[in-house]
């Protein structure tokens, strides 16, 4: 039979796992779900356990940052495919320019799919009671 703190910690750590996965919400159309999701489930559950307060907080910065990460990418994707078309005409330095703008164009195709599994791992770590931290993540909130 389960105990009462049993019980708790068993919640606590799929309130904590739902935090992590609300941000495939993304991935779903929703603009933002990757931020938006894990703050909300983080503000209505954080206070009534440290492990959801914590892995909550941790899938907001993520969310946050790779919200950031992907608003670069797309910049710079968008910047490198007008400057190559530019410099054909003054037919200088194309061959470079086009490999800058195929490299970002695949980053912009790849990194998506890294953040899906970086987002898969963290609902792991969480479901499994671990604290999960996710590399290059800037903590904003803390």
């Amino acid at each position: 039979m389960n105990t009462l703190h049993e019980l708790q910690e068993r919640e606590a750590r799929n309130w904590a796992m739902l935090c992590h996965l609300s941000a495939l919400l993304l991935f779903v159309g929703v603009p933002f779900g990757n931020v938006f999701g894990p703050l909300i489930l983080w503000m209505v559950k954080g206070k009534e356990s440290s492990f959801v307060d914590d892995q909550g907080r941790e899938a907001v910065n993520f969310g946050i940052t790779m919200t950031i990460v992907y608003a670069l990418l797309i910049i710079s994707a968008i910047m490198w495919i007008g400057v190559p078309f530019f410099l054909t005409f003054l037919n200088q330095g194309f061959a470079a320019l086009f490999a800058v703008s195929a490299t970002a164009w695949v980053a912009v195709f790849i990194f998506p799919l890294v953040h899906f599994l970086m987002i898969i791992v963290g609902a792991i770590q969480a479901a499994n009671g671990k604290y999960h931290r996710y590399p290059f993540t800037l903590r904003f909130l803390r």
